[in-house]
C-alpha cells in the first residue's frame, strides 16, 4: 500500500484474489482434491514474477515522469463532459447493433422470457447450435462502460451511464452467460476505485454536496441492475443442482436453502483445482489461448489453423474446463515463458495505473482498467484469449486519445489565456 500510496493497487488486487480462490478452495465445500507440491510452488512463483513485473512498471514509470504532469480528466470544463458523453453515446450505439442482432436470433428460438431459458442458451452455445448475430461490436460496451465510471466520478450521475450498463446486461442474455454481468460492474466501478483519493487540488465539476449521497446511491442502484441479472441467472443455471457424493454436510445444508451456493461456490473454487490436475500432465499447443483472436480472424480468412473455443474439461472431482490464466499460459507457452508473460502482464498493469494515478490520461484509464480485469479474472481464465479485450484496448486507446488530445488543448488554451 505504501509503495503505491493506495489500498486497491496492481499488487494487492492480485494477492487479495488469489488468496480468497486458495482459502476458498481449501475450505472444502466440496470435496476437491488435494493441491501438490508442484501447484503450491507454482502458485507461489508466479505471484512473485508478477509482483516483480509490477515493481518493474512502477520504478518505469518514476524514472520517465519525475516532473509533474497535467492531470488531463480532472482539468475538466462543459466541453470535456459533452466529449465524454457523446463517446459513450457513440459506443452503445455502436454496441446496440451486435445486442439487437444477437437478441432477435435468440428470442426467435426461445421466446422473449429469455432469462426463464438460460440453461438451454447456454448449452446451445457450447455446442454451436445457435447462429451468432453480427460479432465484435459488443464488446465496444466495454470502453463505455470505462468512461461511464470516469463520467460519474466527475460530473455525477446522467442517463446516459444506464445505457452501456442496459446493453451489457441485454447483451449477455443470448449467451447464458454470467461472467459479462461481472465484467460490466467491474468495469464501470474500477474508475472510481482507481481515482478514490486523487481528488484534492483539482479543478472538478463535482455535483452540488446536497445531492452527493442521491448521486452514490444512483451510481450502486445502475450497477445492481447487473448484479441482479447475474444473481437471476445463476439462480436459473442451478435449478438442476441435487445432492452429490463431493458435497461436504455444510454444503448439503446451504444447497437446501439455495441451490445457487453450490453454483456460485464451484465458480470461484473449481479453476484451481483444474490447474492442480492439469500440472500433472501438461499439454502443450502454442498460443492457442493467448493468440485465439488472431488464429480465428485467420481462419476467416481462409487458414485452417486448428483452434479451441472452450478449453478440455477435468474431474476434480466435479466436472470443470477453467482452470485459471496459469493453466493457459503454460499450455500456450510452457512454464518459463509463462513466467514472461506474468512479469509483462505486471509491467503494463502497474505502469498505466501509476501513470494514470499521476497523469489522469483516458488511455492509461483503459489500459490500466483492462488490465485489472484480467488480473481480478485471472482465477478463472486468461481473459486475453478473447477478443472482447483486445477491441476494449484498441477502441479504448483511439478513443481515449481523441478526449486526452481535446481536453489537453483545452487546458494549454486555458493556461494561455490565463497568462
Amino acid at each position: 500500500m505504501k509503495f503505491y500510496k493506495a489500498k486497491i493497487n496492481p499488487i494487492s488486487l492480485y494477492s487479495i484474489v488469489w488468496t480468497g480462490i486458495v482459502v476458498l478452495y481449501e475450505l472444502k465445500l466440496i470435496y476437491y482434491y488435494e493441491l501438490t507440491a508442484t501447484t503450491w510452488m507454482i502458485l507461489i512463483f508466479f505471484q512473485l514474477v508478477y509482483n516483480l513485473g509490477c515493481i518493474f512498471g512502477k520504478r518505469r514509470y518514476c524514472s520517465k515522469n519525475n516532473v509533474s504532469s497535467e492531470q488531463i480528466i480532472s482539468s475538466v470544463n462543459t466541453k470535456n463532459e459533452r466529449d465524454l458523453r457523446i463517446t459513450i453515446l457513440i459506443l452503445s450505439v455502436l454496441t446496440s447493433i451486435s445486442v439487437i442482432s444477437n437478441l432477435s436470433i435468440a428470442i426467435k428460438t426461445y421466446g422473449f422470457n429469455l432469462l426463464a431459458s438460460t440453461n438451454q442458451l447456454y448449452s446451445a452455445r457450447l455446442a454451436g447450435d445457435i447462429e451468432a448475430g453480427i460479432p465484435y461490436l459488443g464488446a465496444l460496451v466495454y470502453p463505455a462502460l470505462i468512461y461511464s465510471g470516469v463520467y460519474f466520478t466527475n460530473f455525477g450521475f446522467n442517463k446516459i451511464i444506464l445505457l452501456p450498463i442496459l446493453l451489457s446486461v441485454l447483451g449477455e442474455l443470448k449467451s447464458g452467460g454470467r461472467l459479462g454481468f461481472v465484467c460490466g460492474a467491474f468495469l464501470l466501478l474500477i474508475p472510481l476505485i482507481f481515482k478514490r483519493g486523487r481528488m484534492k487540488n483539482k479543478i472538478i465539476m463535482k455535483p452540488k454536496a446536497k445531492n452527493k449521497m442521491s448521486q452514490n446511491v444512483k451510481i450502486i442502484l445502475s450497477a445492481s441492475i447487473i448484479i441482479s441479472a447475474f444473481l437471476i441467472v445463476t439462480k436459473n443455471r442451478s435449478t438442476w443442482i441435487t445432492y452429490n457424493p463431493y458435497m461436504s454436510p455444510l454444503m448439503i445444508k446451504l444447497v437446501e436453502v439455495s441451490p445457487s451456493i453450490y453454483k456460485n461456490y464451484s465458480y470461484f473454487a473449481s479453476p484451481l483445482g483444474v490447474l492442480n490436475e492439469f500440472l500433472k500432465n501438461p499439454t502443450f499447443n502454442f498460443g492457442g489461448h493467448t493468440f485465439l483472436t488472431i488464429y480465428n480472424f485467420l481462419n476467416k480468412l481462409g487458414a485452417d489453423i486448428p483452434v479451441n473455443q472452450y478449453q478440455t474439461f477435468y474431474y476434480v472431482p466435479v466436472s470443470c474446463n477453467v482452470g485459471t490464466y496459469i493453466r493457459e499460459l503454460v499450455e500456450d507457452f510452457t512454464i518459463p515463458l509463462a513466467f514472461v508473460v506474468t512479469f509483462a502482464t505486471g509491467f503494463i498493469f502497474s505502469y498505466n495505473y501509476s501513470l494514470f494515478r499521476k497523469k489522469e490520461s483516458y488511455v492509461n484509464l483503459i489500459w490500466a482498467s483492462t488490465f485489472a480485469f484480467v488480473i481480478f479474472f485471472s482465477f478463472y481464465m486468461w481473459q486475453l484469449r478473447s477478443s472482447s479485450m483486445w477491441i476494449t484496448l484498441v477502441a479504448g486507446t483511439i478513443s481515449g486519445y481523441i478526449l486526452d488530445r481535446n481536453s489537453r488543448m483545452r487546458l494549454k488554451k486555458l493556461k494561455s489565456n490565463l497568462w
